[in-house]
């Protein structure tokens, strides 16, 4: 990327360590015109997460926390 002159990475995670090490890179790989993207998860409700998480009878029909 840096002999092309261009790129992106992208990190995933949510820790601070993560998005200080991305701002950290970003700076330095700036000249370079490479992108640093941080992508965070969150949580996120699936149609068919009850079934996929394996739920057992006392808890199916309970409101998402």
């Amino acid at each position: 990327m840096r002999e092309r002159r261009s790129g992106t990475i992208v990190n995933v995670g949510r820790t601070a360590e993560a998005k200080g090490y991305s701002e950290a890179l970003a700076h330095d790989l700036s000249p370079f015109n490479v992108r640093i993207l941080v992508v965070e998860p969150g949580q996120f409700r699936a149609r068919d997460s009850q079934h996929a998480a394996g739920t057992t009878k006392p808890y199916e029909g309970s409101p998402p926390k």
